[in-house]
């Protein structure tokens, strides 16, 4: 059988033999078609296995293995009539022998052609209406089977997978948990600390919410943006002391230094919150300034992260170091 083996960005650049020589050391008995491979993807042929599910299996011992394709037929380029003709009557015979009753299905597209006169979503959309009107369902969300359709020069790629063997399983905290949880903080002072704090809120997809005290938060916010060469996100915005103080949607939860209960109370009491599906903020101060008394006396609690060192931290670092805490007990294995 034929596989498309792409890789992770990290290892988009790697020498084949390099691949070549890990594939071996599962002891597979694999040739590369150096023809149709490209950076960061290779075509293989497997010569010991005929089903997917099994030879992923020992694929994903290698962990710069991203997504795993079995390459069903590689088309020649013609007119876009014709060549969309021919792609629907690809998938469709994909769909006929994989797709079991009231499973649903999923086209991928990646337009390495980018001549190719329709756009990846233009291509996903148009043959998923005519494979719909075949009878066949798709479901964009949860598929249970993706065809996939690449787009070259002169040939067009075409494949299938399984949702749960084109999907590496990753350890992942579960997006449920991660949007009950806000970051507050006491309006920075630097650039820099807002750019952390953006970063941080970019990658663990967490609201961040600045409490303005001098009147600039908005500004700064933009000019961080500006450096880090994005939009504003939406899951940032800005609030007054009282706009917190009037709150009762969200519990409040103070990092300070001076606090006597540590991360197991930490621990305990957001996972009896969270669980509940209450929203939880956590509250830090700035680089100089800690969390003010009349903020304080609206929290639930006060908690202190770390060794006794008398020194306090970074605010990005504080709620980075909480999460931590918090988040590894909603961790699960999913396809993702």
């Amino acid at each position: 059988m034929r596989l498309i083996v792409t890789l992770e960005p990290y290892a988009r650049k790697v020498n084949m033999s390099r691949v070549v020589e890990d594939l071996n050391l599962l002891g597979l008995d694999i040739e590369i078609d150096r023809d149709l491979s490209r950076e960061g993807e290779l075509i293989i042929n497997v010569n010991s296995f005929n089903n997917i599910e099994e030879i992923s299996r020992y694929l994903r011992n290698i962990e710069y293995i991203c997504h795993i394709i079995e390459l069903k037929q590689v088309l020649d380029r013609d007119s876009l009539e014709s060549t969309l003709r021919d792609l629907v009557d690809s998938c469709g015979k994909i769909l006929e022998e994989h797709l079991g009753p009231s499973m649903k299905f999923k086209i991928i597209c990646k337009r390495v052609d980018k001549k190719f006169p329709l756009t990846s979503v233009e291509v996903c959309k148009t043959v998923g209406n005519m494979l719909e009107k075949l009878g066949y369902n798709v479901d964009l969300y949860n598929p249970d089977l993706y065809i996939y359709v690449e787009i070259r020069e002169k040939v067009i790629l075409v494949g299938w997978s399984p949702r749960h063997v084109y999907h590496k399983q990753r350890e992942i905290v579960p997006m449920s948990i991660v949007r009950n949880v806000v970051a507050i903080v006491l309006e920075p002072l630097t650039i820099y600390e807002y750019m952390d704090l953006l970063q941080l809120s970019r990658a663990l997809g967490i609201e961040l919410w600045i409490i303005d005290i001098r009147g600039r938060s908005r500004r700064m916010i933009e000019d961080a943006c500006r450096k880090l060469k994005i939009s504003v996100p939406e899951n940032v915005k800005v609030v007054k002391m009282n706009d917190l103080k009037a709150m009762n949607d969200v519990v409040l939860i103070v990092l300070s230094q001076y606090s006597s209960r540590g991360e197991t109370y930490l621990r305990d009491i957001c996972r009896e919150l969270l669980s509940r599906r209450h929203r939880v903020g956590l509250v830090v101060g700035n680089e100089i300034d800690d969390v003010p008394l009349e903020l304080r006396d609206n929290a639930m609690c006060e908690v202190r992260l770390g060794a006794m060192t008398g020194q306090a931290m970074r605010s990005a670092t504080a709620i980075a170091y909480a999460l931590g805490v918090i988040f590894n007990m909603f961790t699960i294995r999913e396809n993702v």
